[in-house]
């Protein structure tokens, strides 16, 4: 009787000696993610669009594409978010063929919130990213990027509006540029500045 009690006792303070360790911490250091929220994204709306639920660029939302490669192509993009519809995936189309740009999507919603996920999931945070919205979208990103803006909707038919996001660990700078197409020429004017 007393062999077993001892065999017990041994037994116990084996067990407890073999999980005493399990209560502290490893020793790798956890650290912040810096980048979490971070990076330049670039916010249009899809170009011009002929009429219906998912319809193509019409000829003015393809010289908008073009003229949307022509002003971003230099900007380090490393991927393009855009909505299933075919109008978004062919405005940012110039950028993702010739640059050879992945693209990934997102749900269009009226929070934003699809999007941040998708840029999480993949570790898109602190790099160079284009997005492309529709009017009814783009006021909801700006406001789940913390980006503020004087605008407070967006014309159906207003297809000019570009919104560079600078986002930093210290504060958002947004830059709202006007990219207006006249009689197959380009024009840019940046109307508002920093926001």
């Amino acid at each position: 009787m007393m062999v077993r009690k001892m065999i017990t006792g041994i037994s116990l303070v084996l067990m407890l000696a073999a999980c005493g360790g399990a209560g502290k911490q490893a020793g790798a250091e956890l650290s912040e993610d810096s980048t979490f929220l971070t990076g330049t994204i670039y916010l249009v709306r899809h170009a011009e669009k002929y009429p219906g639920a998912d319809s193509t660029l019409s000829p003015a939302g393809r010289r908008r594409a073009g003229a949307l490669y022509r002003l971003l192509k230099d900007s380090s993009i490393s991927r393009i978010y855009c909505t299933p519809f075919k109008r978004s995936v062919q405005t940012g189309d110039s950028l993702r063929i010739l640059q050879k740009i992945d693209t990934a999507f997102y749900r269009p919603d009226s929070t934003g919130e699809s999007l941040l996920y998708e840029i999480s999931r993949r570790g898109d945070w602190g790099k160079h990213i284009l997005v492309v919205a529709h009017s009814n979208t783009m006021l909801p990103i700006l406001k789940s990027l913390n980006a503020k803006t004087r605008l407070d909707s967006i014309a159906d038919a207003d297809y000019s509006n570009l919104f560079i996001i600078h986002k930093t660990k210290t504060g958002t700078d947004v830059q709202h540029i006007r990219h207006l197409l006249h009689q197959q020429e380009e024009v840019l004017t940046e109307e508002t500045g920093k926001e």
